[in-house]
């Protein structure tokens, strides 16, 4: 993929800052505010790299070196949403260069868990045998799951369920833009 351009980076910081805005005018409570911090040096993002032994997928990167090292938000609803929506009650982005190194490890233990078929049924360990090699983890989601993105170059994210549950393995994006 190429370089995402600046154009790109001006809108998607706008629509997290309106995120950001719709929440507080909502009065949905928020994990404190949106965090966009500093882009991370090629510097920083080869130590990383160094550090974990592992290579970062190359659209990951153009984020943290053009837009930010760290995006945090959350927030939850507290207002009755119309019906179709009723399941989301919450939601949020975040990613952190610094993170990398202790979510890979995490990652790991995780799959070996996700492997022991005293713990796990066939077809969930059949299914992060297919999706967990060469991933690296985005994003630790409050309840023990993964999203992790590829780094064969495809950049395809997918969600890892810890129970095994109907969202073990379903790819969420085609890329980590989507």
């Amino acid at each position: 993929m190429n370089k995402l351009t600046d154009s790109f980076y001006d809108k998607f910081r706008e629509r997290l800052l309106e995120i950001e805005k719709i929440a507080m005018n909502r009065s949905w409570w928020t994990f404190g505010s949106l965090i966009i911090e500093k882009p991370a040096s090629e510097f920083e993002i080869k130590a990383i790299e160094e550090q974990v032994g592992n290579f970062l997928p190359r659209q990951f990167k153009d984020i943290l070196v053009n837009f930010s090292r760290k995006v945090e938000f959350f927030y939850q609803i507290e207002e009755k949403v119309p019906e179709e929506f009723k399941n989301i009650f919450a939601g949020g982005i975040s990613w952190d260069l610094e993170k990398i190194p202790e979510m890979l490890n995490n990652y790991k233990g995780w799959v070996e868990a996700s492997l022991d078929p005293n713990y796990n049924n066939v077809s969930s360990i059949e299914i992060t045998n297919r999706i967990y090699p060469n991933k690296t983890p985005l994003l630790e989601v409050d309840n023990g799951d993964l999203i992790i993105i590829d780094n064969s170059g495809n950049n395809q994210v997918y969600y890892l369920d810890h129970e095994g549950g109907n969202m073990h393995g379903r790819r969420l994006g085609e890329s980590f833009i989507d």
